[in-house]
């Protein structure tokens, strides 16, 4: 109960604690609009297959762990899965992996 109270305590209080919770994903084609360019926009990429398939196997073990549904959908400018993926540069953590959450509403 205490995973579904960090994703979704609305939902978790409606079903007291015993509702799935399902999120979007996707892999970012560019830089976000709401990031900053001078901080986030170090040396942007987006993922390689090789890391959509890591991210994919892992949200799939998280699924099978947890009350869970994740689905992939498109990224665009203006429609995107709630989780987001890509990868940038932050000075020593060359190529770190970034994700941000983005819920409408919130």
């Amino acid at each position: 109960m205490a995973l579904c109270y960090l994703i979704d305590k609305e939902r978790c209080d409606a079903s007291q604690g015993n509702a799935s919770v399902a999120m979007t994903f996707s892999f970012m084609l560019a830089l976000p609009t709401y990031a900053d360019p001078a901080v986030d926009g170090n040396n942007f990429s987006v993922m390689t297959g090789e890391q959509k398939a890591a991210i994919r196997e892992i949200l799939t073990m998280l699924s099978s762990q947890f009350d869970l549904v994740f689905t992939e959908v498109t990224d665009s400018g203006s429609s995107y899965g709630q989780l987001r993926f890509g990868n940038n540069a932050q000075g020593k953590y060359d190529r770190l992996c970034i994700l941000s959450r983005y819920i409408v509403g919130r």
